[in-house]
């Protein structure tokens, strides 16, 4: 940005001149005049120039911090569906986000400043990491490759264990995960994306996640090794996921019907 609003110093690109070559989106040639901001409070400036624990965690999450508190107005023209069915919120046109502190709201009666309190309790404290969990069938398990790369993709993928089937290997060589279920697997142990396998987690469970992706219906059998998933334990393979009171059932959706999910 090398060009300058002469009545307000804003920067431009130069190309965002407009057809009589001038920069008018900020100020409109000194019609709008908006107050310099204010000097930043002391509690922000030292967070972000000194070196105490407080400001280096500010610093590290600053972006975290940022969209917790970011906030802008939606703008769109609301078109409510005919008929007597369920309401069903529906824009027509273009959406948009208003930001100009000049912006005219309808509808609302006062529009004021938000002030956000934060307690002495980090943020960081109250997030927690998202695991997301494989759900394949046998051999089917999602692969990324570049055009004419298929067949080494392929090959590569044989020899690499997804969360699933890494599961499966630690259940049958560590007897103590067997009353863990696979959602909550990442609680207690941590996927080594290098080695593809679990590994005990030193610290941290009480913060973390794991999410098994949403399965259509229409995906029939992955559907219901989902559900089967979701609550069973200890188990070493697919096979062992079929098997009910010692009898393998043909598909998932057998074994559910047997467990008496449906």
């Amino acid at each position: 940005m090398s060009e300058q609003c002469g009545f307000c110093g804003a920067v431009y690109w130069k190309e965002e001149k407009n057809t009589a070559h001038k920069y008018t989106k900020c100020c409109h040639d000194g019609k709008i005049q908006l107050p310099a901001f204010p000097d930043a409070p002391e509690l922000l400036k030292a967070l972000l120039a000194e070196n105490s624990p407080d400001a280096k965690n500010y610093r590290q999450r600053i972006r975290e911090y940022n969209s917790a508190l970011a906030f802008a107005s939606m703008g769109a023209q609301i078109k409510p569906p005919r008929g007597t069915g369920p309401y069903c919120y529906r824009l027509h046109g273009q959406v948009y986000h208003r930001v100009s502190p000049r912006m005219q709201v309808t509808n609302i009666k006062k529009v004021t400043d938000s002030f956000i309190y934060l307690t002495p309790v980090s943020l960081s404290h109250k997030s927690h990491t998202v695991v997301r969990l494989a759900v394949h069938l046998p051999q089917q398990q999602s692969i990324v490759y570049q055009d004419g790369q298929e067949a080494q993709a392929t090959e590569r993928a044989a020899l690499r264990k997804t969360t699933l089937t890494s599961w499966f290997e630690l259940n049958k060589n560590n007897p103590s995960a067997h009353n863990i279920s696979y959602s909550d697997i990442p609680q207690y142990y941590v996927f080594d994306k290098s080695t593809t396998n679990w590994k005990k987690r030193q610290l941290g469970g009480q913060n973390v996640i794991g999410r098994l992706p949403v399965v259509s219906i229409l995906d029939t059998e992955r559907y219901y090794l989902r559900m089967l998933l979701l609550r069973k334990s200890g188990d070493i393979s697919f096979d062992d996921i079929l098997t009910v009171n010692g009898l393998r059932c043909v598909t998932f959706q057998q074994a559910c019907q047997e467990y008496g999910l449906l």
